[in-house]
C-alpha cells in the first residue's frame, strides 16, 4: 500500500487515482489503509471519500485499464456517441433519414469494438458486459467522464438500445418536447420512428430506475466501508488502551514491591529502636548501681578516716 499513499500528504484525486490500478481482490485492503492513512494525517473529508469507494468488478477493472492505456480510442468512442445522439436528434426531428444513423451506429459499433479489442479481461470478466458499459458511456456524459478517468467500480448489466444499435439518449440530450412534436409521416417510418419514440422513453426510464438502484447499493456498500473503518481505529484504540493498562500493572507491581521493601525497613527499624532501648535501660540500671558502690565506698572511707582521726 505504501505506492498507492504515503505519510507525507497527497492530492486525494491521486490517492483515488492510484486506487483504481489496483487488482480487484487487493482493492479493500488498499482502499481501507489508504482512508487510515488520511485519517492520521488529520484529513477526514479526503478519508471519507476514499472509504466510500467501491471495489471494481472484474470487468470495470478491465474497462479502466483500457480506458487509460488507450485515450485515443476512448476518444473516438465518445466522438462517435456524440455525433449518434446529433442523428438521433435530427431523425426524430424529422431532419434526417435512417440511412444517416446506420452510418453513426456503425462508426460507434467500430468504435467500442476497437476498444474491446485493446482490452484483457481477467478471470470473471464477461465482453458483453464490457460491450454494454461502452455503448452506454458513449451516449451518457457522466459514464463517459467516468470511463476517461479509468473509475468505473461497477458496468451497465442491461443492453442501452433497442434493435442492438440504437442508443437512448438522456433527459439532457433529448429534451421531452422533441418527442411530442415528432411531425407525422405517410410512410412506415413514421409508425417506425413511434415506435423507436415509445422504446427510447421506456428504456429511459428503466435505466433511470437501474441508476437510482445502483446509487442506492453504493451508498450502502460505503457506510459498511466506512464503519469497517471505524471498526479497525477502534481495534486499534482498544489495543493501544490494552498495552497502557498492562504498562501501569507493571509500574503498580513496582510500586507494591518498593511499599514491602521499605515496610520491612521500617520493621527493621523499630527493632533496631527497641533493643536501643532496652540497651539505654541496661546501661541505666549499671550506671545506678555503680553510683550506689560509689557511696558505699565513700560513706566506709570517711568512716575509716574517723577512725584513723580517733587514734
Amino acid at each position: 500500500m505504501d505506492d498507492v499513499i504515503a505519510d507525507a500528504p497527497e492530492d486525494v484525486e491521486a490517492v483515488i487515482e492510484s486506487l483504481f490500478t489496483v487488482a480487484p481482490g487487493q482493492f479493500v485492503a488498499a482502499r481501507n489503509e489508504a482512508a487510515k492513512t488520511l485519517r492520521r494525517q488529520k484529513r477526514r473529508q479526503d478519508a471519507d471519500r476514499v472509504a466510500a469507494l467501491t471495489r471494481p468488478t472484474a470487468t470495470a477493472w478491465a474497462l479502466n485499464n483500457v480506458a487509460r492505456s488507450s485515450p485515443e480510442l476512448v476518444g473516438v468512442l465518445l466522438a462517435s456517441g456524440a455525433q449518434m445522439r446529433q442523428v438521433q436528434e435530427a431523425v426524430l426531428a424529422g431532419r434526417s433519414g435512417p440511412e444517416l444513423l446506420r452510418a453513426a451506429s456503425d462508426e460507434r459499433r467500430a468504435a467500442v469494438r476497437a476498444l474491446i479489442d485493446a482490452a484483457s479481461l481477467p478471470a470473471g470478466g464477461r465482453a458483453e458486459e464490457l460491450v454494454r458499459t461502452l455503448e452506454a458511456a458513449s451516449v451518457d456524459a457522466e459514464l463517459g467522464h467516468l470511463l476517461r478517468r479509468g473509475r468505473f467500480s461497477t458496468v451497465v448489466l442491461d443492453a442501452v438500445g433497442f434493435d442492438g444499435s440504437l442508443v437512448p439518449p438522456t433527459v439532457s440530450d433529448v429534451p421531452r418536447r422533441h418527442l411530442h412534436l415528432v411531425p407525422p409521416l405517410a410512410t412506415s417510418e413514421s409508425i417506425e420512428a413511434d415506435a423507436a419514440t415509445e422504446r427510447f422513453r421506456a428504456e429511459h426510464e428503466r435505466l433511470e430506475h437501474e441508476r437510482a438502484r445502483a446509487e442506492l447499493v453504493q451508498r450502502c456498500i460505503a457506510q459498511e466501508s466506512a464503519a469497517i473503518v471505524t471498526c479497525d481505529e477502534a481495534s486499534v484504540t482498544l489495543l493501544r488502551a490494552q498495552e497502557h493498562r498492562d504498562g501501569v500493572a507493571t509500574e503498580l507491581d513496582a510500586v507494591r514491591r518498593e511499599v514491602e521493601r521499605l515496610q520491612a525497613l521500617a520493621r527493621d527499624a523499630d527493632e533496631a529502636v527497641q533493643q536501643s532501648v532496652a540497651a539505654h535501660d541496661a546501661a541505666v540500671d549499671h550506671l545506678a548501681v555503680a553510683v550506689a558502690l560509689r557511696e558505699e565506698a565513700e560513706i566506709e572511707l570517711a568512716a575509716h578516716d574517723q577512725n584513723d582521726q580517733l587514734h
